[in-house]
């Protein structure tokens, strides 16, 4: 028979020993629970990560064939000309290698090579290093930005750099929907008694966290007719850069909910929730 362990009441348990380990075998369950949902997280991770990463890095691949190939077939029309694609092809491979240095950064961490350097550290100062450029990107693109912050003098225990990472790269993934869909971005920190979450909200839709080989079919069908023009500028997709950030943030101790609708009657207006423990 299963017991519901988040519906016992403590404060009618009399027996101060039981008391204590009913205490105790609700908190290893739900460590139990995390874990196993970081686990299964991981496995879905893995389990796609091939086909994921062969697609997402396809299209530089090519840039980069591509615009060794004019020049090695001489097909350029002078010397400044086999210059030019080759400093594409040079941006193209830089660009390769942020990708996957992306990438591995989970593959790091999860190895141990890079463990994450949990302090305490105040929301007020992590959301100041993180608001300046994003509220400067914001205005760059005419999107309104705004920052709620209930309790600023709250300390959570998270990795530093890594968290203003995640937070600037969610943020970027906001601001570049609204510029897309002309719609506001808004954060908003609510303290709860054991963890501090995050609402995001923002023009983010479904679409943009589509498969990612999708995203490429499109992209690919989008590019340039005339292999001579400049290529573009190469990211990796939406998708996967929610799936990277919330195992990040899942391996931070946290964790992150994908987005919902708000009102049915703006499909563009949604909430990416997410959460990091106080520091005790």
């Amino acid at each position: 028979m299963s017991v519901n362990l988040t519906a016992i009441d403590l404060d009618k348990i009399d027996d101060p020993i039981l008391r204590q380990q009913i205490e105790a075998t609700i908190a290893e369950h739900r460590d139990l629970q995390r874990h196993y949902l970081l686990a299964r997280r991981e496995a879905q991770f893995k389990s796609h990560f091939l086909a994921r990463i062969s697609h997402e890095l396809r299209s530089p691949l090519s840039g980069i064939i591509g615009s060794h190939q004019l020049v090695l077939e001489d097909l350029c029309e002078d010397t400044e000309e086999e210059h030019d694609f080759i400093k594409e092809a040079n941006r193209a491979a830089l660009k390769l290698v942020h990708m996957l240095d992306s990438l591995l950064l989970v593959s790091r961490i999860e190895a141990g090579r890079r463990p994450p350097k949990i302090q305490p550290l105040s929301l007020h100062q992590l959301l100041q290093r993180v608001c300046e450029p994003i509220q400067l990107e914001a205005a760059n693109g005419s999107v309104s930005f705004t920052l709620n912050l209930a309790e600023p003098e709250v300390t959570i225990a998270t990795d530093k750099d890594l968290m203003i990472s995640i937070l600037i790269d969610l943020l970027e993934l906001a601001i570049d929907a609204g510029r897309r869909r002309d719609a506001q971005v808004q954060l908003t920190c609510q303290t709860q008694a054991d963890r501090v979450e995050f609402c995001l909200d923002s023009a983010l839709a479904s679409d943009d966290f589509s498969d990612p080989i999708d995203f490429l079919d499109r992209h690919i069908a989008s590019q340039r007719e005339d292999a001579k023009q400049p290529l573009p500028d190469f990211e990796l997709s939406p998708s996967l850069r929610l799936l990277l950030n919330q195992l990040l943030i899942e391996l931070l101790g946290g964790g992150i909910d994908l987005p919902i609708i708000l009102n049915p009657e703006q499909p563009t207006i949604s909430r990416l929730r997410f959460w990091l423990p106080r520091s005790v």
